[in-house]
């Protein structure tokens, strides 16, 4: 959308929506803690703004999708645990280590990159890994998952807070979904059923998204990732309808509105319709509708009036006839009669 004084229609952006929605969903999901999601500009609302008041409202940190994004949230002062979900590019570990974030890593390589820019700055930094029990999109696969946490676990610059994974279809009301998201929470419970075997118990454990967390109450460990609820938005079907089941839910408010000034009014008489932008049969159509009833029957004013004849019903005339002047001709004359008015 353009900016500018003289444009007449703008966005607003209610942060006061914004912290009841954290409010209803934190009360939803506890004991679990609440990250709320503020990647891409916090879906349009405005990072900075959505941000603040998401951690005035009680949310345990935030969560962004590149390392640029959590480096201009700490610009605005921001100082609360912010979670890049992201696997980092190449050079974003130093980045997201001078900037405070807490990347996400799913490959020993960007262990690696990452011991080396905390080992840079001489600190100890915190580090969440993802496992992939599904999705396919980011994060490392069951087979090297486990070598991943070791390389973190194995670093005395990095320190492993949390592990996680994603719920594709948690949206889902298909028999098919519910079972792909039980597979993928049997897999990632699998998974901290093997660290713990092994003594490692991320103090954060992490899978649902907002549908997850209203829809899929064994999802929601110790931290839910709410983007979609914290605006005030849920997904259509099965996940609204769980949330609304119960009389004594508050319900969310959205947080944005599209808002005009009136620039000009016109009044029109009874009956009279806006024919302007209408095309031809359209008009024509909402003519005859707002006409009297003992006018309807009469056709709409027009110049030509078109009217078609089947081949079958006129042959056309041998060649040679009388009149006849060719193909194109008797083509012609047998589809359209113009009658003029």
């Amino acid at each position: 959308m353009a900016e500018g004084r003289t444009r007449p229609a703008w966005a607003e952006v209610d942060v006061s929506a914004i912290r009841h929605n954290i409010g209803v969903l934190r009360r939803l999901v506890e004991p679990a803690a609440l990250c709320a999601v503020v990647k891409a500009d916090a879906y349009g609302h405005g990072a900075t703004a959505v941000g603040a008041a998401a951690i005035e409202g009680g949310a345990a940190g935030l969560a962004v999708a590149l390392v640029d994004e959590g480096v201009e949230l700490r610009e605005s002062k921001i100082t609360a645990p912010i979670l890049v979900l992201s696997d980092l590019p190449p050079g974003g570990a130093a980045k997201a280590v001078a900037g405070g974030l807490t990347p996400t890593l799913s490959s020993v390589e960007g262990v690696e990159e990452m011991v080396t820019a905390a080992r840079a700055l001489g600190t100890s930094h915190s580090v969440h890994v993802k496992l992939d029990t599904g999705m396919h999109r980011m994060g490392a696969d069951p087979q090297q998952f486990f070598d991943v946490v070791a390389a973190v676990m194995s670093a005395r610059e990095l320190r492993l807070e949390g592990v996680w994974t994603h719920l594709a279809v948690a949206d889902g009301g298909t028999d098919e979904d519910r079972a792909f998201t039980d597979l993928q929470l049997d897999r990632f419970d699998d998974a901290l059923a093997r660290l713990a075997s092994a003594d490692v118990l991320p103090p954060v454990r992490h899978a649902a998204n907002t549908a997850g967390a209203v829809a899929w109450p064994r999802s929601r460990y110790d931290l839910v990732r709410c983007g979609l609820g914290i605006y005030g938005e849920l997904p259509l079907g099965a996940v609204s309808s769980i949330f609304g089941a119960d009389p004594g839910t508050v319900p969310l408010r959205p947080a944005l509105s599209i808002k005009a000034q009136v620039v000009s009014t016109r009044t029109l008489r009874c009956r009279r319709a806006p024919l302007l932008r209408a095309p031809a049969p359209a008009r024509r159509a909402l003519a005859c509708r707002h006409r009297p009833a003992r006018l309807r029957r009469r056709p709409a004013p027009c110049h030509v009036r078109l009217r078609v004849r089947s081949a079958h019903r006129r042959p056309a005339a041998p060649a040679g006839r009388d009149g006849d002047h060719g193909p194109d001709h008797r083509r012609l004359r047998s589809r359209l009669h113009r009658v003029g008015r």
